[in-house]
């Protein structure tokens, strides 16, 4: 697999594919935001986002989630629906892997999206255990971990995703072999480790927090280069001597970037993007979730400057 092991995961709105005939007058009727996760996971930020762009460009934004195949279902619904730029799509790191684990798609990643923004950064993942695993520190986890007798199982959003490589880059690094139970979204996943049904997991900040503050599960690290704001009590991997590569998870804003168009017809949707793209900045779903402002895109960088064709740099949202 030529993706890089760790590498940062990008999470994105897209829109299907259009001509954008009337991209200054955008949005002049509502808007639909399709998360491609259940509940509980990139929907926390998409509903702020689209609450704030409903505010401020004055028409409904409305979020539906539609979980499945690691983002699949939702960014095929969004692929088949009118060109008309006024379906969304929220997407998790699934746009950027899904082509590397997967021998075909019912849509184009490369030919048929353009980012139109970044919007905010996890900063990095949390590692938690279930309350019922004997371990309160990474260093008991990992000689729980390897004892013959004992036999863990971890939970994520579903095959190929950030949670799920990040895993397997910590067993890699360790030493030590626990089994994948993949779930429909972020939300589920978390719950199961909530509920005892798997017993550790990475996972973002939103979904997992609530449990952790709630004293459903314990945090034993964090991935990101320095400790999380609303764990500080949680050490970083590198603070406990573990070489693992830093994973994020970002969330943007995506466009289509549309295929054969005139001329003026990709002129017409770069300015409707920019438009989308101008609002973004003044949104940030707050620091209360752990969430930065977005910055580069890591290992997945080529693929973003590839999808984003001929129209300019999407602008970024400030802290």
């Amino acid at each position: 697999m030529r993706l890089r092991q760790g590498a940062a995961a990008l999470a994105a709105w897209l829109v299907a594919a259009a001509a954008w005939a009337q991209a200054q007058n955008y949005p002049n009727r509502p808007v639909r935001v399709v998360v491609a996760a259940a509940t509980g996971g990139p929907d926390i930020v998409a509903r702020v986002v689209a609450a704030k762009l409903q505010e401020q460009m004055g028409q409904a934004f409305v979020v539906e989630n539609q979980p499945g195949a690691n983002g699949i279902v939702g960014a095929t619904t969004v692929a088949k629906a009118p060109p008309d730029g006024y379906t969304l799509l929220v997407y998790s790191s699934g746009f950027v892997i899904n082509p590397y684990v997967h021998k075909s798609l019912p849509y184009d990643t490369e030919k048929d999206f353009a980012p139109v923004t970044n919007l905010v950064t996890n900063g990095g993942l949390f590692f938690a255990v279930a309350n019922s695993v004997p371990a309160k520190t990474m260093q008991e986890f990992l000689a729980y971990a390897k004892r013959p007798d004992v036999h863990l199982a971890y939970s994520t959003p579903g095959v190929g995703n950030t949670w799920h490589l990040a895993t397997e880059v910590f067993d890699n690094t360790v030493g030590i072999k626990m089994t994948h139970i993949p779930y429909k979204g972020g939300g589920p996943a978390t719950a199961a480790l909530a509920a005892g049904e798997v017993q550790a997991m990475f996972a973002s900040p939103p979904p997992l927090l609530s449990h952790y503050k709630a004293g459903k599960v314990r945090v034993l690290a964090f991935t990101g280069d320095k400790r999380h704001p609303q764990a500080p009590e949680v050490p970083t991997m590198k603070e406990l001597g573990i070489r693992h590569r830093r994973q994020a998870l970002a969330r943007g804003a995506h466009r289509n970037a549309g295929r054969r168009r005139a001329r003026s017809a990709q002129q017409a949707r770069c300015r409707a993007g920019r438009r989308l793209a101008g609002r973004l900045p003044q949104i940030h779903p707050g620091r209360a979730q752990g969430l930065w402002r977005a910055g580069k895109a890591g290992a997945h960088r080529p693929r973003i400057i590839r999808l984003k064709g001929p129209c300019q740099p999407a602008a970024r949202p400030s802290a």
